[in-house]
């Protein structure tokens, strides 16, 4: 056995004892491990990973089942999410060994392929991309019209500000 086959071996036993099947549940645990706890909506790190709020959700929602995540209750639209690995588990030992094999850029590409073909087809890889591609338009707009000042308003109506304060209290 050659020594990539080896270790694409190794990575599939590590991807088998976390129990994770595809490419986003390892992006949510590689977010949550890097950020540590995060206290940010869904919606939120679907933008900065570039996946449709749905499939985050439901991401997190299989890595809270299978005890690899924790998250607090929602608190005004915003959830409290930490990576759960126990100290001398296997799942953490798996998980440190994916992150150490998974430095390279051709070993990162290897493991993106293991967890892309256990899930989608390229019919339901290009229908999540086309509903991103439509969200990421919809903020847009959003984004623009809340630029454009409307008849009637002006600028110094402190909603800017209310929304400064409101950030800085949720951080």
């Amino acid at each position: 056995m050659e020594p990539n086959d080896a270790l694409e071996s190794q990575m599939e036993a590590w991807l088998e004892t976390l129990g994770i099947d595809s490419l986003i549940q390892w992006d949510m645990l590689v977010f949550l491990y890097r950020h540590h706890t995060s206290l940010v909506g869904a919606e939120l790190i679907a933008r900065l990973l570039g996946y449709t709020p749905a499939t985050v959700v439901t991401a997190l929602n299989v890595l809270e089942s299978l005890g690899l995540v924790e998250r607090s209750r929602a608190s005004q639209g915003v959830r409290l999410y930490q990576l759960s690995l126990p100290d001398g588990s296997p799942r953490r030992d798996a998980f440190e060994r994916l992150m150490a094999s998974a430095d390279g850029r051709a070993r990162r590409l290897c493991l993106s392929r293991k967890l892309k073909s256990r899930v989608q087809t390229p019919l339901q890889w290009l229908q999540a991309s086309q509903h991103f591609l439509a969200e990421a338009q919809q903020s847009l707009q959003t984004a623009r019209r809340r630029l454009q000042p409307t008849a009637g308003q002006g600028s110094g109506d402190g909603g800017e500000e209310k929304r400064g304060q409101l950030w800085q209290k949720v951080m």
